[in-house]
């Protein structure tokens, strides 16, 4: 932080209600100013942009003094106004410390051009300017820039109504000097208190597409009147919008996109909506999403019907949709004990509509005393891998063969690569000279003895299973079996052998249950 930044922090707040700060990287927006019953001095009420780090919802020992916008009852604090803040950063000033400090400068600075230039008679050295002209270069070519959770005040790191018209066009022509060729543009989790901040940057930004400013905190959503030279429209090409968490009312959110012409996407999740009251005046719209709203009712969400580019849901789709939904009420069952399941079925009144159409689904309950799924046991997978190793027979004569078993637990997400590394460094071979093959345990039988087709060994080759004898087959789909000779009534008996197959998928998908035998086996 520069001497400069440092002061700044140090200096006394100018509070206003709607103002928004950081204190150690921890967004607020200040609700109140002002006393507190039962204390001395003022005070700021602050409303965390994280709702578990505060302690009340505006309430001290019975006073409301601040509304929060979050329903959590936990989003709001009290704090004093000398407490040092973050200082905030201008959209250039952000936009280099992420892209054009010098700890991302590969030269330093011996390799800096020096140029002798003469001022006033006098021979002096230009230094390090070369390095500005290629971090420059750098930012002028700059198409996806993000610039999330940086302290950044807007346009300036004042805000627009604390600033000059010349020192505000001044900044947004300097904008589209430094990156004009911005297409994707970050500003979420931010300390951008007016629209018209954000409107100005994407008037200087003229192949700008797609802008999210989620998390911010708006206090004021009007739109910029032109100033001089400023003739375009700030969001004439942007297509796609984010405006999840900004806690925006659904008609905010409304009057936003009404002057965004182009708009083909918008996000507005997390925003605690409960109706949406307003149509849209968006002829162009054709993706939304609204996760994580409070809507209760389908009925909240017919304004939507008015968008000329819905398409009908597809039987697939209904019938994918249905089944998901069916998965979540079984998961709900499969949770609670039997006699507790009417209370989730109450919840669902299309349950019994659904099991009719696609039957109902397997409610698979957990024994108490087994692992829990969400726990680290549950993801895990004991191996015992058994790598065959051949030495001379101590007559000198035929080799022998010695098993080396070792365990280890590897998490069930990893797929067949990474297991074969973690076998590799266990038993010090290359991974990829390794073939991984899962002994089920489970032994089929192969009637008769007669005809056993590809499953079966010659008569000579058979011993029992319990000799560990026999021969292997390969099946399709990498399932292999293991002959373990004839059985009782001329029966044989086969072991289902599963070769991991190298590929992406995660162990999981081959492996079942919690621990397994792997043979390690040589290409």
């Amino acid at each position: 932080m520069s001497m400069m930044a440092t002061e700044a922090a140090k200096m006394p707040l100018e509070a206003y209600v709607g103002r928004r700060l950081s204190y150690s990287s921890n967004l607020c927006t200040v609700r109140y100013v002002g006393q507190v019953k039962g204390t001395r001095g003022q005070w700021l009420g602050v409303e965390w942009d994280d709702p578990n780090r505060g302690k009340h919802a505006g309430v001290h020992e019975g006073v409301k003094y601040f509304d929060c916008r979050s329903s959590v009852p936990t989003a709001g604090s009290f704090v004093r106004p000398s407490r040092p803040a973050d200082p905030p950063l201008s959209f250039s000033e952000s936009l280099r410390k992420k892209y054009a400090s010098d700890a991302r400068s590969s030269d330093g600075e011996g390799t800096a051009a020096a140029n002798a230039i003469e001022i006033s008679s006098k021979i002096v050295e230009e230094v390090g300017f070369e390095k500005v002209r290629r971090q420059l270069a750098a930012l002028h070519e700059l198409r996806i820039v993000l610039l999330d959770g940086l302290c950044m005040g807007g346009v300036l790191a004042c805000p627009r109504s604390a600033a000059s018209d010349a020192a505000w066009l001044r900044e947004i022509e300097e904008i589209g000097k430094t990156c004009p060729k911005i297409v994707e543009l970050d500003l979420s989790r931010n300390l951008i208190e007016q629209w018209e901040d954000v409107a100005g940057i994407c008037t200087a930004l003229v192949f700008l597409r797609s802008l999210k400013v989620n998390g911010n905190r708006f206090r004021e959503l009007c739109m910029p009147l032109p100033r001089g030279d400023q003739a375009r429209t700030p969001f004439s090409g942007l297509k796609d919008l984010g405006l999840d968490e900004t806690l925006l009312s659904w008609t905010d959110i409304a009057s936003l996109c009404s002057h965004i012409p182009s708009l083909t996407s918008l996000s507005a999740s997390s925003n605690n909506l409960v109706n949406l009251t307003t149509p849209l005046q968006t002829t162009t719209l054709t993706d939304i999403t609204l996760e994580n709203n409070a809507f209760t009712t389908l009925s909240a969400l017919s304004p939507l019907s008015s968008l000329p580019h819905l398409h009908p849901i597809t039987p697939a789709e209904r019938t994918n949709a249905e089944l998901y939904y069916l998965s979540t009420i079984a998961s709900a069952l499969a949770r609670v004990p039997p006699h507790h399941e009417s209370q989730i079925t109450a919840q669902h009144p299309r349950y019994p509509e659904l099991c009719a159409l696609h039957g109902e689904p397997t409610i698979t309950r957990t024994a108490p005393d087994a692992v829990g799924a969400r726990t680290l046991a549950a993801r895990l997978i004991d191996f015992t891998f058994v790598l065959c190793t051949s030495a001379p027979g101590s007559d000198g004569g035929d080799d022998t063969t010695a098993l080396v078993g070792l365990r280890k637990q590897v998490p069930r997400g990893f797929d067949v690569y990474r297991l074969k590394g973690v076998v590799g460094r266990l038993f010090s071979l290359p991974p990829m000279g390794l073939r991984l093959v899962w002994e089920t345990g489970e032994w089929d039988p192969v009637g008769g003895g007669e005809d056993g087709g590809e499953w079966s060994c010659s008569e000579d080759e058979g011993v029992g299973a319990e000799d560990g004898g026999g021969c292997c087959a390969e099946m399709a789909g990498g399932d292999r079996v293991r002959s373990g000779g004839v059985g009782r009534e001329g029966y044989g008996w086969v072991e289902r052998e599963v070769e991991l197959v190298d590929g992406t998928r995660e162990v999981g998908f081959w492996i079942e249950g919690r621990a397994a035998r792997v043979r390690v086996e040589l290409r």
